[in-house]
Parts: structure tokens; sequence; C-alpha cells
């Protein structure tokens, strides 16, 4: 597995959110910021998008730096304070690095 930094992953991060956001009208876009809610009560998303965005991301990791992680398990086993992308970049962080 291939390390990557946090400015990798990042940028990584926010080709999946743009590439997601290919499918949306402007309105429903989700802006390229860490603190962008994406998960739980107050997440700017809805459901089919943070499935596309999580598949995304894996994808990315996997097909461009050989990095294969499972964020869906993983997401699944975190408390009620992952909701951001930030939170998602930590996660994908400490998955690699891990």
């Amino acid at each position: 597995m291939r390390s990557l930094n946090k400015e990798q992953i990042k940028k990584i991060l926010f080709q999946s959110v743009d590439s997601a956001n290919q499918s949306l009208i402007d309105e429903k876009k989700i802006p390229l910021d860490l603190s962008t809610k994406i998960f739980g009560p107050y997440s700017q998303i809805d459901s089919l998008y943070f499935v596309n965005l999580i598949a995304g991301v894996e994808t990315a990791l996997f097909d461009y730096h050989d990095v294969e992680i499972n964020l869906f398990d993983s997401i699944s086993d975190v408390d009620d304070s992952f909701q951001t992308l930030d939170n998602l970049l930590m996660l994908i962080d400490t998955l690699i690095h891990s």
C-alpha cells in the first residue's frame, strides 16, 4: 500500500466531490470546503450522494494510488462526531497509516 500525505488525500477527496457534483444542478452541489457536512442530521447531501462520494474516493485511491481501503466498514465504526469532509479526510489518513 502506497503512503499518501494529507494534502494528497485532500486533493483526491476534492476531485471525488467534483466528480460527484457533475451530476447535480448548481444549487445542489456541495462546496469544496473541509467543513462541509456530509453525514448525519445536518448533512448537506443525501444518502445516495454520500454513497457515490465514498465509492468514488475508494475507487480513486485504488486506481491511481494503489491504496485499498473499505470506507463503508470504517464509517460504520466511527462515533457521532463523524460529519464533515475533514472527518472523512482524517479517517482516510488514519486507515492508510495504520
